[in-house]
């Protein structure tokens, strides 16, 4: 999967977020996603199933930024 598909299957809502954040996979391979904070500290991991819907994610962290990674078997 390249970079360009990958950005029309993921979606991440609302942002900019007060607290926690949405992850909506939209396509028909499993990933697992890891967030981290700017500082590169790890803060969550999970696994986004094939075509599952919306993973809720950061209901407990810290006002912030954050990066999230979401990796395939691809």
């Amino acid at each position: 999967m390249n970079s360009t598909q990958a950005t029309d299957l993921l979606k991440v809502y609302p942002n900019p977020s007060a607290h926690a954040f949405n992850l909506e996979w939209l396509a028909e391979a499993t990933a697992t996603y890891q967030v981290y904070d700017v500082r590169g500290t790890f803060m969550e991991t999970g696994v986004l199933d094939a075509g599952s819907g919306v993973e809720t994610i950061g209901e407990t962290f810290a006002t912030g930024v954050y990066i999230v990674k979401v990796s395939t078997a691809d």
